[in-house]
């Protein structure tokens, strides 16, 4: 089976939340959100997510997807206003 033939195509990724951990940096004080998921529309796949304020004040979000070909875990970051957060 040839590359292509292994992976479909993929428009929408569904996830269901399995935990979430509020995460605050002892030296920094640094806040985050530490979030654990199970893929709905792929199968045997997992995400670990990260949300965290934005370092400088902004309104909009700013976020990452890395999808490593390599494991079936998803690597998410999603940064957003201290408001917001």
């Amino acid at each position: 089976m040839s590359d292509e033939e292994q992976f479909q195509l993929t428009n929408r990724i569904e996830m269901r939340i399995g935990s979430v951990e509020y995460q605050v940096d002892a030296s920094t004080a640094a806040e985050s959100l530490a979030i654990k998921l199970s893929l709905v529309t792929i199968a045997r796949g997992s995400c670990l997510m990260s949300i965290k304020p934005q370092a400088q004040q902004h309104r909009s979000f700013c976020g990452t997807l890395k999808i490593p070909l390599d494991r079936n875990v998803i690597e998410a970051t999603v940064e957003m206003s201290q408001n917001a957060f």
